[in-house]
């Protein structure tokens, strides 16, 4: 009787390889189209002549912003409550909520521009005497 040794000769790491690659590869076919889905917040500061002083403000884009540059969106401008800031509606959800729709279907595409208001009840004189009459 004749005993034979058969080696593995690397079956199983070529075998393992190609099992990496493939979960890989699925990845990121599952991963794309989200990637590709979803839009982009862009906060900055944007000199004001009119209030003498920078103004910080959040843009956020829908997907495909950037692909057709004569292309025109509607904007939804969102002004924060008291407290809150320029970043409220990326920070509590706000953004989740609009790319859920959009991902839905529900909603088309356009763009949200959220300054940064005051943090205060009154910012001016004049806006402090405006709170207590029915006109200014």
């Amino acid at each position: 009787m004749k005993l034979v040794i058969l080696r593995n000769s690397g079956l199983k790491s070529k075998q393992t390889g190609l099992l990496t690659r493939l979960a890989i590869l699925l990845i990121a076919l599952c991963v794309a189209p989200l990637l590709h889905a979803q839009g982009r917040a862009e906060c900055s500061l944007i000199k004001s002549e009119i209030l003498k002083r920078p103004v910080r403000y959040c843009a956020f884009l829908p997907p495909g912003f950037d692909d057709d540059k004569t292309r025109r969106y509607p904007v939804l401008y969102f002004l924060h409550g008291l407290g809150d800031n320029e970043q409220s509606l990326l920070n509590f959800g706000g953004w989740d909520v609009v790319s859920e729709l959009r991902r839905q279907g529900k909603i088309g595409d356009f763009v949200i521009l959220a300054p940064a208001a005051v943090t205060a009840f009154t910012s001016t004189r004049k806006t402090a005497s405006c709170a207590t009459r029915t006109s200014c």
